[in-house]
């Protein structure tokens, strides 16, 4: 991932791809396309939070697949876009972790 470039796109709602999931308990919840705000990126990596839930967490850079515009979504005079991840997010009530994709060959 550019640093840079994600840099540029500070405060920008973004979807994830893959779609976060979410849990009660053992129970998997259906999926909701949240939007997530970039609050900040520096040296450690970025900081992104759930618009809905406020869940907040920070991807590595290497957690970043690429960010894409989503200028279908600009309306509202804020930027939006996708962030690919290497990574699949899980949300519970009280928490939020992160687990690699693995891909079986």
């Amino acid at each position: 991932m550019n640093k840079d470039k994600l840099r540029k796109n500070l405060n920008a709602w973004v979807q994830l791809r893959p779609v976060a999931r979410r849990f009660d308990a053992a129970t998997e919840l259906e999926k909701i396309d949240d939007d997530w705000r970039i609050e900040e990126a520096n040296n450690s990596g970025v900081k992104i939070k759930n618009i809905r839930t406020g869940h907040a967490t920070v991807l590595g850079y290497d957690h970043i697949h690429h960010f894409t515009s989503n200028p279908d979504k600009e309306f509202d005079g804020l930027k939006h876009g996708f962030l690919s991840l290497n990574v699949q997010i899980f949300i519970n009530a009280s928490e939020l972790r992160i687990e690699p994709i693995t891909v079986m060959r």
